[in-house]
């Protein structure tokens, strides 16, 4: 199975286009199935210039972004567990429960923002 980053679908089996925008993973494959580096402009074994077009690369920074989202999804559990410990014991705490919603509402907006689905051109 197969993951394209262009848009973000999984493709069956070890396929070298995906199912879903016809992109190739990773590499600029000829009309012949040749595999050229992602910078080639010409096919380096029967020198087509007719290549696919690769996904694209999936970068660090993506990977740093989805960990620190992690990290502040984990300590936002706890300050909801916080909360609602808080509640259980404290009968006035209301308040803070529902400040507590509005936080996670705007994090949750904010992670739809940044991680959501690519917009792609002409759309």
């Amino acid at each position: 199975m197969r993951y394209c980053n262009y848009c973000r679908k999984f493709t069956a089996g070890n396929a070298p286009f995906c199912n879903f925008c016809g992109r190739s993973y990773g590499v600029k494959l000829c009309p012949r199935g040749h595999k050229n580096p992602r910078a080639a402009e010409a096919c380096s074994e029967c020198g087509s210039k007719d290549l696919s077009t690769p996904m694209p690369s999936n970068s660090g920074m993506s990977r740093i972004g989805y960990i620190i989202g992690f990290a502040i999804l984990g300590c936002l559990c706890a300050y909801a567990v916080y909360f609602a410990w808080e509640l259980f014991v404290n009968s006035g705490a209301l308040f803070c429960l529902m400040k507590l919603g509005v936080e996670l509402g705007v994090v949750l907006l904010f992670w739809m923002l940044v991680f959501g689905k690519p917009k792609r051109k002409g759309k």
